[in-house]
């Protein structure tokens, strides 16, 4: 049966960064492969990584380790494999010992995320912010970001409570400060527009 690994503590979840999701088994070898997502990471950087199987977390909501087992390993090599991390962890040697880790989300901690040059930010540091055009059109609050190998979406709250998707290509984050000035097609606010449930 899987142990959690007691040499970590587990962080605040204000400290938790999503790097990617629904982990499965790869190799023979206890390898655990998951989809990329989030900010791109220098995993050279991070000496753990937390295994949880519930969703992540919406703003204003709550997580149970309780209900939701959390398990932290130490970290001894990832790397790319197309739109995939591959993740090799202490402790781990056989392909049965990676079940239980199937389905989940893989977090690391803030801390361990390398410091970024003034006037660059992270995506984590953006959200809640609120977001305008630059005609001064008050666009919704940045709600979070969703990031793979091949494209990277804001995803923002608007006012009447609809998500609308915002691809990230170049020239749509105009400038960052108290609040933030995307310039996208307008189409966008209804094209892709769905309502929160």
């Amino acid at each position: 049966m899987l142990q959690k690994n007691k040499n970590f503590s587990v962080p605040a979840l204000k400290d938790w960064v999503l790097v990617a999701k629904t982990a499965v088994p790869f190799g023979l070898k206890g390898q655990v492969k998951a989809y990329a997502v989030g900010e791109e990471t220098d995993f050279s950087q991070v000496s753990f990584l937390i295994f949880q199987k519930s969703p992540p977390l919406k703003k204003g909501e709550e997580r149970s380790e309780g209900n939701f087992p959390i398990f932290t390993f130490p970290l001894l090599k990832a790397r790319l494999a197309e739109s995939h991390l591959i993740f090799t962890l202490e402790g781990i040697k056989k392909v049965e010992e990676v079940e239980p880790l199937k389905g989940c989300s893989v977090y690391i901690d803030a801390k361990e995320m390398k410091p970024l040059a003034d006037g660059v930010y992270y995506f984590r540091d953006l959200v809640g912010k609120k977001v305008f055009l630059p005609n001064g059109f008050e666009v919704g609050i940045l709600e979070d970001y969703y990031q793979n190998l091949q494209q990277g979406l804001f995803i923002l709250s608007a006012k009447d409570k609809t998500e609308i998707l915002v691809p990230n290509i170049p020239g749509t984050v105009v400038s960052v400060g108290e609040d933030l000035v995307f310039d996208f097609e307008e189409d966008l606010l209804t094209l892709n527009a769905k309502k929160k449930s």
